[in-house]
C-alpha cells in the first residue's frame, strides 16, 4: 500500500508539471502571436509612411519651381523643409490638399489658380499660403487676417480696394470696427516681394479707400493703388450710404426704447451714429439736411411701428382677460349657482377691469377699439354656445327612446 501510494504521488506531480509547461507554452504562444501582430502592423505603417513620404517628395519635386508665400516670405516649393511643406499644404485631416482629385492632371499654372481659389478655412495650421504666377507683372494683394468675413484670395489691387470697401460698409452695420491686415505682393526686376500694410480698421469712420489710407500711413505702398475712386462708386453710392445710415438710426432707436437698458450697448450705438454721420458728410455722400430728413423719417416710421406693435400687444392682452371673464360669466349662469363660480367670475372681472384701465391710460387704445373687441368676443362665444347646444340636442343620446313594436306570434 505504501509503494502504491508513492507511485500515485509521483504520477500526480508529473501531470502537474506537464500542465504547467503546457500553460507556459500557451502563454508564450499568445505573447508571440501578439508581438508578431504588432510587429506586422508597425511594418505596414512604416511601409505606408515610406510610401507617403516618397509620394510627398515626388509631389514637392514636381511643384518645386513654383514660388509660394508662406508667413510673409517668398520661397520655392523645392526649398521648403518637410515640416514647412506639410504645414503649407496639409488640410485639417492631415492630408495633402494637392493630392485631391481637383488637382489631378493640372499643369503648374492651373495648379496655382486652383490652389489660390481654395477657401482659406481648409488649412490645418491656418497659415495663409499663396502660390505666385511665374508671369505676374502687376502688384496683387491678399487679406492675411480680419475680424470680419472677407475674401482671402490673392487678387488685383483694384479688386482688393473694392473688397475692402464692401467690408467697410458691412462693418458700419455692426458695433465697433473690424481690424484687418493686408499684404501686397509686388514683382520687380529682382523677383517677388511681400510688403505688409499697416493694420486697417474697417468701419471706424476713418478708412475709406486704399489709396487715401496708404497715402497717410504708408506712402511707399500708395503708388500701387488707383488714385481715382471710380471703381468704388457703386459700393459707396448715395443709396448704399443712406440705407446704412437708416439702419444705424433704427438700431439706436430700438436700444433707446428697449425695456431692459444696456448702457454699454447704448454708448457704442451713439458712437456709431456720430461716426456714420461724420463719414457721410466728410465724403460728400449726404448733407446735414439730408441726414436730418433721414433721421426724421426713421423716427416717424419707428414710432408708427412701435405704436402698432404696442396696440397689438395690448389688445391681445385685453382679449385674453376678457375671454377668461366671459367664460366664468357663462359658467356662473349655467347650471347650479355656487360660491366658487361667483368668486371666479368676480376675480376675472376685476382683473379685466384693471387691465382695461391701464390700457386706456396708455392712450394707445381707446374705448371704441375695446367695445369692438368685447362685442366680437361676445358674438363668437354666443354662437359657439348655440352651436354646442344644437349639437347636443341633435345627438342620438339626447333623443327620446324609440318605442319598439311587439313583433311575434300570439299564443
Amino acid at each position: 500500500m505504501i509503494i502504491a501510494c508513492t507511485i500515485f504521488i509521483i504520477n500526480t506531480e508529473d501531470h502537474t508539471q506537464i500542465n504547467d509547461k503546457l500553460a507556459l507554452l500557451e502563454e508564450v504562444k499568445g505573447t508571440s502571436y501578439e508581438f508578431i501582430t504588432h510587429l506586422e502592423d508597425d511594418l505596414v505603417k512604416t511601409n505606408e509612411r515610406e510610401i507617403e513620404k516618397e509620394s510627398e517628395q515626388n509631389l514637392q519635386q514636381k511643384l518645386g519651381n513654383i514660388e509660394v508665400i508662406l508667413r510673409d516670405e517668398v520661397k520655392k516649393v523645392s526649398d521648403l523643409t518637410p515640416e514647412e511643406f506639410q504645414g503649407a499644404f496639409y488640410d485639417k485631416h492631415n492630408r495633402n490638399v494637392l493630392n485631391n482629385k481637383e488637382f489631378q492632371g493640372l499643369d503648374p499654372k492651373e495648379t496655382i489658380d486652383a490652389f489660390n481659389n481654395l477657401n482659406d478655412k481648409w488649412n490645418a495650421q491656418m497659415d495663409i499660403v499663396k502660390m505666385i504666377h511665374p508671369d505676374m507683372k502687376e502688384p496683387q494683394a491678399y487679406v492675411v487676417w480680419s475680424e470680419t468675413n472677407i475674401d482671402h484670395r490673392l487678387m488685383k489691387i483694384k479688386d482688393m480696394d473694392m473688397t475692402l470697401a464692401k467690408a467697410n460698409i458691412d462693418s458700419f452695420k455692426t458695433p465697433g470696427y473690424d481690424k484687418t491686415r493686408v499684404n501686397f505682393v509686388v514683382p520687380d526686376e529682382n523677383g517677388i516681394h511681400v510688403k505688409r500694410a499697416d493694420r486697417i480698421d474697417l468701419g471706424d469712420g476713418m478708412y475709406h479707400n486704399l489709396h487715401d489710407y496708404l497715402k497717410s500711413v504708408q506712402p511707399s505702398l500708395a503708388k500701387y493703388v488707383p488714385q481715382t475712386n471710380n471703381h468704388l462708386k457703386d459700393i459707396y453710392s448715395k443709396e448704399v450710404i443712406s440705407t446704412t445710415v437708416e439702419r444705424i438710426y433704427k438700431e439706436n432707436l430700438y436700444l433707446k426704447h428697449a425695456n431692459v437698458k444696456d448702457e454699454l450697448a447704448m454708448d457704442v450705438s451713439d458712437s456709431d451714429v456720430q461716426v456714420i454721420e461724420h463719414y457721410a458728410i466728410h465724403h460728400n455722400y449726404l448733407s446735414k439736411g439730408e441726414l436730418d430728413s433721414l433721421k426724421s423719417n426713421v423716427y416717424e416710421k419707428f414710432t408708427n411701428d412701435k405704436e402698432q406693435m404696442d396696440t397689438t400687444n395690448i389688445m391681445v392682452h385685453l382679449k385674453g382677460h376678457y375671454e377668461k371673464y366671459q367664460s366664468h360669466l357663462q359658467a356662473e349662469n349655467k347650471g347650479e349657482l355656487t360660491e366658487e363660480k361667483v368668486v371666479n367670475r368676480m376675480k376675472a372681472e376685476n382683473q379685466y377691469t384693471d387691465v382695461k384701465y391701464l390700457a386706456l391710460k396708455s392712450n394707445v387704445v381707446d374705448e371704441r377699439m375695446i367695445d369692438r373687441m368685447e362685442s366680437s368676443i361676445k358674438d363668437c362665444m354666443t354662437n359657439s354656445s348655440t352651436k354646442k347646444e344644437a349639437k347636443e340636442k341633435d345627438s342620438p343620446f339626447q333623443k327620446s327612446p324609440i318605442q319598439q313594436k311587439n313583433i311575434g306570434l300570439s299564443m
